[in-house]
């Protein structure tokens, strides 16, 4: 009998945990009371935005995940009736949504590329990446990005005009800067971007990928959040607005700077 109920556990696991990356596990751990909202599938290129209400500290959040979809089975909670959205087209719709009700807005991204209009291949794509970018310009509640990617994050942002960005030790991103009078994309570690004011916050992955591993990522980012929450709930739109056009600036002064980087990995 303990045999039969060990293969019908597993079995279980088996088909739920495709639905459930592991980004979601992470956003679980991190935020108090996540609770998923209506799921419509919606996509960005390859990855699948997911939205959901939490809390942290005092504070109730919108939460936006951006994680790479499963390329094969789907979902038991997705049906083939249910209409396929476009992803910028959602957030934008939330987005509305948590200025309306004065939330702020964590996105946690896993994507491996996140590179703004990469994934925009149909017009109507291009469309809605377009009127995200341009809402973000007068939004007025605070918005902090958390990356959790190892390899190359694509652009800083990716489409995400944040005031806070928190980063694992070892994500990498992608950027166009000035070398010599041409254009050339290189990859910058966390450290140098740190050092620029560009990402706020970096959290250092541990060892094993285990359990406790897990459990101590999500205290950590916690920790920041709550803390970037606190000090920018206390500003008003018009400093929230100011403070990203300041983001956006670091990081078009950075990029224009004559470096001599070429190719090399920073």
């Amino acid at each position: 009998m303990k045999s039969t109920s060990l293969k019908r556990h597993r079995k279980r696991v088996a088909k739920t945990s495709p639905s459930t990356p592991r980004i979601i596990d992470l956003v679980r751990r991190t935020c108090k009371g996540f609770i998923e909202l209506r799921r419509v599938k919606a996509f960005i290129g390859r990855n699948e935005l997911i939205g959901g209400l939490a809390s942290m500290g005092v504070l109730s959040v919108l939460v936006l995940i951006l994680c790479e979809k499963e390329e094969s089975g789907s979902s038991p909670s997705f049906t083939s009736t249910q209409p396929e959205q476009s992803g910028y087209r959602k957030a934008q719709h939330l987005m509305q949504l948590a200025h309306k009700f004065n939330l702020p807005i964590v996105v946690f991204t896993a994507s491996s590329v996140s590179l703004p209009g990469m994934d925009t291949t149909k017009p109507h794509e291009a469309a809605s990446f377009t009127k995200h970018l341009v809402s973000q310009q007068h939004f007025g509640s605070p918005m902090i990005l958390v990356v959790l990617n190892r390899r190359n994050s694509g652009e800083i942002f990716g489409g995400w005009f944040a005031h806070k960005v928190i980063a694992f030790e070892q994500a990498r991103f992608l950027m166009t800067i000035m070398d010599q009078g041409s254009h050339c994309h290189v990859q910058v570690g966390t450290k140098i971007l740190l050092s620029y004011g560009i990402i706020d916050r970096v959290v250092p992955e541990l060892l094993g990928g285990g359990h406790h591993s897990c459990s101590a990522i999500a205290m950590q980012l916690r920790s920041a959040l709550t803390e970037m929450l606190c000090e920018l709930s206390q500003l008003s739109p018009e400093d929230l607005r100011d403070r990203r056009r300041e983001k956006i600036e670091r990081v078009s002064a950075f990029s224009s700077q004559e470096r001599g980087w070429g190719d090399r990995l920073i």
